[in-house]
């Protein structure tokens, strides 16, 4: 079959401009321009909005503080991200009225099943929707994009886009999907799409865009994604089927295991106590797992093994832990060995909030939905709708979610049972009713 110079030329333009558009990084919070306890003291305000933590009253005070800045100023962008999303909607909302794009808002309490921490429970979390169209979509980037990244679905959920916006000085939305692809964000088009909004710490952030952009850089060469995505599942399988939603969700950014903390502790002690002067590097790196994460080579970080384990005061647990510690380093970064170093033992994304890993669009979003943390939800819409507040939300596989925030069975999947909804309430049984008299004495007249 002979091809054409001009379709060649095409697929050739075509090819280039995807690699550009693969090329495109995102630009992470600068760790650098904070000392070590202001990151703590984020860190634990962040935490603290993440979880709930304020009442409205002091949301109210926030929102006052916050309201006569200038979204450009300097000030602004170093508070902002550490508020909770509820205040950062309220001002977002303020600030499009005034420049003349007002936000259609409402709330809605959810009633829906959700599993947490391993457990199943009937979940009633009350969602503040705010409408976000084109006219202001750059605003809520200087508003909720800070410390945030927000999981898209469709108006039926059956795809996952991930929306992040640049942490420093950039002012770039991004568009994400399949954790390869990064492209600008934008609304167009007259289509609905619902984003959960997650706040993350400047460490956990920083982790993820650096996840991100290692991946994006290993899918324009001959390593590819699986290089760098990938975990193992509860069966000890290597699953290296990336699809638009597990690679979010298996994310290696959260905190490290317990025993690996106690582990961190220990050393440290003994660092201060001059135990490990044969090993300087943990000194400078701030720990055992921060050095092995330095370490060039795998011989390196074997070495470094080797005079941990000589020092003096070290248990025959903090033995075994550094032997753990070091085959988790051995095996991660041989099965994906594009992958930042300082990701090895890290909690999932879905484990930072509790909840389980997902390759169903809608199931994690659905999972977002009933969750605490994340209290604000974006319709990002083509065209402002009126109807909003009363739209029953199509979940697929997890049910309908109508306007008075319950959810019910639909026939996306026929007969089987939707995975959302709530079981019906076990009620005590009615009072028996007193038998009707046969023969009843007439009414007065």
């Amino acid at each position: 079959m002979k091809t054409s110079r001009s379709l060649l030329t095409l697929i050739a333009l075509l090819t280039v401009a995807s690699q550009a558009r693969a090329q495109v990084q995102i630009e992470g919070p600068n760790l650098g321009a904070l000392d070590k306890a202001a990151l703590a003291a984020r860190a634990q305000a962040i935490r603290a909005a993440r979880g709930q933590a304020f009442k409205p009253a002091q949301r109210q005070d926030m929102v006052q503080r916050m309201v006569g800045l200038d979204v450009g100023s300097a000030e602004f962008k170093s508070q902002i991200s550490a508020l909770p999303l509820q205040a950062r909607a309220a001002i977002f909302a303020q600030k499009a009225a005034t420049a003349n794009t007002p936000v259609a808002s409402h709330d809605r309490r959810l009633r829906g099943m959700l599993t947490e921490f391993g457990a199943s429970k009937v979940a009633k979390p009350k969602k503040q929707f705010i409408e976000v169209t084109g006219d202001n979509f750059n605003l809520f980037r200087q508003t909720m994009g800070g410390n945030t990244v927000w999981f898209a679905v469709n108006d039926s959920p059956g795809h996952l886009h991930t929306l992040l916006a640049d942490q420093g000085a950039g002012d770039r939305f991004h568009h994400n999907t399949y954790g390869v692809t990064t492209d600008t964000a934008s609304i167009t088009g007259n289509y609905t799409q619902y984003a959960m909004g997650v706040q993350l710490t400047d460490g956990e952030m920083d982790r993820l865009v650096r996840y991100m952009n290692t991946a994006t850089t290993a899918n324009s060469t001959s390593a590819g994604k699986t290089s760098v995505f990938g975990f193992f599942n509860s069966r000890k399988q290597k699953v290296t089927d990336i699809r638009c939603t597990n690679w979010a969700t298996a994310a290696p950014i959260g905190d490290l295991p317990r025993w690996a903390t106690t582990l961190e502790g220990r050393v440290n002690k003994l660092v201060a106590s001059g135990a490990m002067a044969a090993v300087p590097e943990l000194a400078t790196a701030g720990g055992l797992h921060a050095a092995l994460a330095a370490a060039p080579t795998a011989e390196a970080r074997a070495e470094l093994v080797k005079r941990v384990l000589a020092a003096q005061g070290m248990t025959k647990w903090n033995k075994s832990a550094v032997h753990r510690m070091a085959k988790a380093f051995k095996k991660e970064l041989s099965e994906w060995p594009n992958r930042p170093a300082d990701l090895v033992l890290r909690q999932s994304f879905a484990q930072q909030l509790g909840l389980g890993r997902s390759q169903d669009p809608a199931k994690w979003s659905y999972d977002l939905l009933m969750s605490k943390r994340v209290p604000v939800i974006a319709v990002l819409n083509g065209q402002r709708d009126a109807n909003l507040p009363q739209k029953t939300l199509a979940w697929e596989i997890m049910g309908d979610i109508s306007a008075s925030g319950a959810v019910v069975p639909n026939s996306h999947y026929g007969d089987k049972k939707n995975l959302g909804v709530v079981p019906p309430e076990r009620r005590p049984a009615p009072a028996p009713t007193a038998t009707p008299n046969p023969n009843p004495t007439p009414a007065a007249q």
